[in-house]
C-alpha cells in the first residue's frame, strides 16, 4: 500500500490523535477516487488485526457498497506477511475474525437500523452516509456503541449529496467546531 497525498494527510492525522491518546473522530468530505474508503479499511484493518477483541464495523450506503469495502480488508488479509502467524476463526461473506486476536471486522448496510446495537464497536467505518435513507436513527445506534476511549475510531465519509442533510449538517458543525468530529475536505 503506498498512498497518495490525501491518503497520506488522513494517515497523519490518525497517527496524531493516536500518539496524543485521543478517540480518533473524522468527518470526511470527499471527491470521488481519492482512495479515502481505501485508507480507512487500511486503518480499520491494521486496528482490527493488531490489537485484540478489536471490533471493527463497516456499514455502507448498500450492500453492493458493504462488500466492496469487505473486499478491500480481505486483500489486505489475503497479502498481509504476517498471515501465516494467524488464522481465522470465519472468514464469511461479511465478516473476518481473526482466531490469536479474537478481533473481527464486519459489514453491514444502513438499511439495518439495529447496526451495533447492543455490541461494542471500537473502529468504525460508516461509509457515504450521504446516501443513507435514514442516517440519524442508524448513527443514534452506532455512535452508541463505541466508546469514548483512546484508540477508538469513528470515520464518516461521503461524497455530497444535497444540503441540509445529516451528513451536510455533521460536517457544518464539524467545521465550526461544534462537535468532536475533526473535518477533512
Amino acid at each position: 500500500f503506498i498512498p497518495n497525498w490525501a491518503q497520506t494527510i488522513y494517515f497523519e492525522k490518525v497517527q496524531r490523535d493516536w500518539d496524543a491518546r485521543r478517540p480518533m473522530r473524522y468527518i470526511v468530505l470527499k471527491a470521488r477516487q481519492i482512495g479515502v474508503s481505501t485508507a480507512t479499511e487500511a486503518i480499520i484493518y491494521c486496528f482490527s488485526f493488531m490489537l485484540r477483541n478489536s471490533r471493527g464495523l463497516v456499514i455502507a450506503n448498500d450492500n453492493d457498497n458493504s462488500q466492496h469495502l469487505l473486499s478491500m480488508t480481505d486483500l489486505y488479509w489475503e497479502t498481509d506477511p504476517l498471515r501465516a502467524l494467524y488464522s481465522t476463526k470465519y472468514q464469511a461473506k461479511n465478516t473476518l475474525h481473526w482466531n490469536e486476536t479474537r478481533s473481527s471486522i464486519r459489514t453491514t448496510t444502513a438499511g439495518n437500523k439495529s447496526a451495533g446495537r447492543s455490541r461494542t464497536v471500537h473502529h468504525l467505518h460508516a461509509s457515504e452516509v450521504g446516501f443513507w435513507d435514514d442516517p440519524k436513527t442508524v448513527m443514534t445506534g452506532l455512535l452508541q456503541a463505541v466508546p469514548s476511549l483512546p484508540q477508538t475510531l469513528v470515520a464518516l465519509e461521503s461524497t455530497a449529496n444535497g444540503v441540509g442533510n445529516y451528513f451536510h449538517s455533521q460536517w457544518q458543525a464539524a467545521v465550526l467546531g461544534e462537535t468532536e468530529y475533526i473535518p477533512l475536505f
